[in-house]
């Protein structure tokens, strides 16, 4: 191989080598998140589970009860039912999406959710 070959290849590989840690950051920024999602949801799902129970179960008896004091009025029993029984019955990533919402990307221009000073954002006036 001649000098120039060996040259470009050396700064082929370093190059290569230099963007691999920041690849593996993001990466296991995605496998962080990922397991907190995973961890939040599951202790959500502690939570809500139970509670729609509880709540089937007085949805459950309320309708009988509504049944036996309306005289036997199928509507209003089934009313309640419906309402004590629609889902959702456990916490998904979707709806748990949808109650939070998106978090924002985060960009170079932003330190800790503030402008950072070389990025010419809105920064408070100094008071000097």
């Amino acid at each position: 191989m001649t000098h120039s070959v060996k040259i470009g290849f050396a700064a082929a590989l370093l190059a290569a080598s230099l963007m691999m840690p920041f690849t593996a950051l993001s990466q296991s920024q995605e496998v962080i998140e990922k397991g907190a999602t995973g961890i939040g949801l599951t202790v959500g799902n502690l939570v809500v589970v139970p509670a729609k129970a509880v709540s089937m179960f007085f949805g459950a008896l309320s309708g009988g009860l509504a049944f036996v004091f309306t005289g036997g009025d199928r509507e209003v029993a089934n009313q309640v039912w419906r309402d004590s029984s629609a889902g959702p019955y456990y916490v998904t990533p979707e709806l748990a999406k949808k109650a939070v919402g998106d978090r924002p990307l985060l960009s170079e221009k932003t330190i800790g959710g503030m402008p950072s000073p070389s990025s010419g954002g809105d920064m408070p006036p100094s008071s000097n």
